[in-house]
């Protein structure tokens, strides 16, 4: 899981004018992302998003994120696409979630 938090960003993120990237100043750098991407799919208010990045075996970084959702889903994606690769419907609104990462030695 990667995480944000106070000691790694420097300055509160900004966005360009015309709202399409996101500025996050790191340290001594800035790092700028694209806004253009959207995960649709929910039917409800998103209330988490866990982002996962994972390996495959050509050792190629994949983009992975969990989202759940008041309509009582959970969402995989592969943002890269942008794809769902799962749905799993707990038929309850859900207000956060947690997730563990397993290490394989």
């Amino acid at each position: 899981m990667i995480k944000g938090g106070r000691s790694l960003v420097s300055s509160a993120p900004v966005f360009s004018n015309d709202a399409e990237k996101l500025l996050v100043f790191t340290g001594n750098n800035v790092s700028i992302f694209s806004t253009s991407i959207e995960l649709e799919g929910h039917r409800a208010p998103v209330t988490f998003v866990i982002v996962v990045s994972a390996f495959t075996p050509s050792r190629k970084i994949m983009c992975y994120c969990w989202t759940s959702s008041l309509d009582g889903t959970v969402r995989y994606w592969d943002f890269s696409l942008p794809q769902v690769m799962k749905t799993v419907d707990i038929r309850m609104p859900i207000f956060s979630m947690e997730y563990e990462t397993i290490r394989r030695q």
